[in-house]
């Protein structure tokens, strides 16, 4: 949730840069979101074959994310509204 959040509270701001600074958030929650899945999996929650499968999809939001905040980060300070 915080992920889907941050991108939609960010695209509410006024400028592409504070977008951008939004999705350096939503990023900050997708690392939040691994190392609870990697505690989930240490203390029995989940297992470690369930935590894997979650790896490929986090490093292809995380690139989703990247590439977004770059793309932002790169128009300036244009109005995203």
């Amino acid at each position: 949730m915080s992920i889907a959040v941050n991108i939609a509270e960010g695209q509410g701001r006024g400028t592409d840069l504070d977008f951008a600074s939004f999705v350096d958030r939503a990023r900050g929650s997708l690392f939040e979101l691994d190392n609870w899945l990697l505690v989930a999996a240490r203390r029995g929650y989940i297992t470690a074959a369930e935590e894997a499968a979650y790896s490929p999809r986090i490093l292809e939001i995380n690139a989703m994310l990247f590439k977004l905040r770059t793309t932002l980060r790169g128009r300036g300070g244009r109005r995203t509204n």
